[in-house]
């Protein structure tokens, strides 16, 4: 956001709140890295006025560092102010951009509603077809199938009629057999009657002629082969009846049994033909009900797409609505940005006023680098010197020891207690500067305890900050949560918008937790004896401090 001005807003507010927390922390890394090189001077040796002015040198920095954030503050500040501008000229553009892409978006889902209402007709109008044609498929599949029963029934017919006169034929012919049969019976009979007759006219003629005794035996014989012959042409006429009575019985109880079978095949294909009936009847019922539904539903169709496109435009008109309610609340947030961005400014022109501050701490910081360089080569100075007295003073012992060996006794005696007084001044002069590196090292403790103490109030400080953030950054998302009846533009605007807030409260709490730290930090230092809080520019800061907090 402080580059572009466009993306995601919150996205964009967490990156750069991160990068201050980063900035902070390497400020809080580069202030250890400094304390840490104050702490490499406990091992060197100092005596005299550079210890006490390097103990105050040290504390001078301890203060000053703690106002190196003030210099970085104000950069950051600068770069929101910029990003507040190009924020605002991108709040700008979107709110432009919103208003084309809101009307390109409500026609673009009015014509994606006309196409789909379309849609939904054709495939109503498909089925509706594909309905009819199955029904039409249906109705004549049934009708074939009628129109083959009733050619199965008429083929029935026919052979019926076709057994009927077959029928009637042998009852015909059994009837002229049996006529026959009786005419060739009467006709044996009358033969058989006939022979008879001459045989009562020949046994007659023989009993007349009684001489002639041989004729009458040979008529004898032929009466009786003729009886004989004629006995056995009336077995075989019996039967030769009997045999076409019983084909006549057999035929009839074929063409009966035939008759049955017909009957039944004729009952059972009266039963399928009104069951074919009564299928065809329900065939054509049920398809007065399929079209009678396909009419309700291409009614109901036609009304569920009017309904729908006065939805649409309902809806339509409520976003509408909803756009200009969305646009008259980026114009309130836009006038509230406007208020709070006067309110940086009034922040930066404080920071500004610590950006003096931070001009005066970099003379004092490159001073207090001088003075050190200046203390470490007196000290370098010093241990030379102090090498060299401590190398003439074993010279002189040596020579004193030399001259009592050589000297007598009473002179040994004079030089054996110059020798004691030049000891007793070296372990007091030992004695003097273990003191003053005992206090050097107190004041160090006291300095790395308030460094210590600082470093937890700014890691607290942090923890409290980090909170906040999470909060706001809660209260945020349960904001775009309650704003989702707007627009997806809208709601990208509202969002950047708050997004800028929060952007805009986190530098100021970063300012005032800064200001804060600064404060309790020249308080804490004010407080030691023998530190000056008058100095150039530190009274203006601390009346700028308090009115910040």
């Amino acid at each position: 956001l402080p580059e572009t001005g466009i993306g995601d807003p919150r996205a964009a507010a967490w990156s750069y709140s991160g990068q201050v927390l980063a900035s902070a922390s390497q400020a809080q890394e580069d202030q250890d890295a400094r304390l840490s090189q104050i702490a490499t001077l406990q091992g060197v040796y100092y005596r005299g006025p550079v210890l006490r002015g390097i103990g105050a040198s040290m504390k001078e920095m301890v203060v000053r560092l703690e106002h190196a954030s003030l210099r970085f503050l104000q950069g950051e500040m600068e770069e929101a102010a910029l990003g507040a501008k190009r924020a605002e000229g991108a709040l700008e553009e979107q709110q432009h951009r919103a208003a084309a892409e809101s009307d390109a978006a409500l026609s673009q889902q009015l014509q994606s509603h006309q196409e789909e209402l379309a849609k939904r007709t054709r495939e109503a109008q498909k089925e509706m077809e594909a309905q009819a044609h199955a029904a039409r498929e249906g109705r004549d599949e049934v009708l074939r199938r009628a129109d083959a029963a009733q050619a199965q029934v008429e083929g029935l017919t026919v052979q019926v009629q076709e057994l009927v006169a077959g029928r009637e034929e042998l009852a015909r012919q059994m009837e002229g057999a049996r006529q026959e049969a009786e005419a060739q019976a009467e006709a044996w009979s009358s033969g058989r009657d006939e022979l008879t007759r001459r045989a009562a006219l020949v046994q007659q003629e023989a009993e007349a002629g009684a001489g002639r005794q041989e004729e009458r035996e040979e008529w004898a014989k032929q009466m009786e082969h003729a009886q004989a012959e004629a006995d056995e042409q009336l077995v075989l006429a019996r039967r030769e009846r009997d045999e076409v009575a019983r084909q006549a019985m057999e035929a009839q109880g074929e063409a009966e049994a035939k008759a049955q079978h017909l009957g039944e095949e004729l009952d059972e294909l009266a039963k399928k033909v009104e069951l074919a009936r009564v299928e065809v009847e329900t065939q054509v019922k049920r398809f007065d009900e399929e079209r009678v539904v396909l009419t309700n539903r291409a009614d109901e169709a036609r009304a569920e797409a009017e309904m729908q496109a006065r939805t649409f435009d309902e809806e339509r008109a409520a976003l509408a609505n909803q756009v200009q309610d969305a646009q008259a609340a980026v114009q309130a947030q836009a006038r509230t940005f406007d208020e709070e961005r006067a309110a940086l400014a009034n922040q930066v022109e404080d920071a500004q006023a610590a950006e003096a501050q931070a001009r005066i701490f970099d003379e004092e910081r490159a001073a207090l680098a001088n003075q050190v360089q200046d203390a470490q080569a007196a000290v370098q100075a010093q241990a030379r010197t102090f090498d060299e007295e401590r190398a003439a003073l074993a010279n002189q012992v040596q020579d004193a020891q030399a001259a009592v060996q050589r000297s007598g006794t009473s002179r040994a005696a004079a030089l054996a207690n110059q020798v004691q007084d030049a000891q007793a001044a070296v372990q007091a002069q030992a004695r003097t500067f273990d003191k003053e590196r005992a206090a050097l090292a107190n004041q160090v403790q006291d300095a790395q305890a308030a460094v210590q103490a600082q470093a937890r109030t700014f890691d607290e400080e942090r923890a409290a900050l980090t909170k906040l953030l999470e909060r706001q950054r809660e209260a945020a998302e349960a904001q775009v949560k309650t704003a989702g009846q707007l627009s997806a533009v809208s709601q990208d605007a509202v969002a950047e918008d708050l997004a800028q807030r929060d952007k805009q409260k986190v530098l100021g709490l970063l300012l005032v937790t800064r200001a804060a730290h600064a404060s309790g930090a020249c308080l804490m230092t004010a407080e030691k004896p023998g530190h000056d809080h008058k100095g150039p520019g530190f009274g203006r800061g601390m009346g700028e401090v308090k009115s910040v907090t």
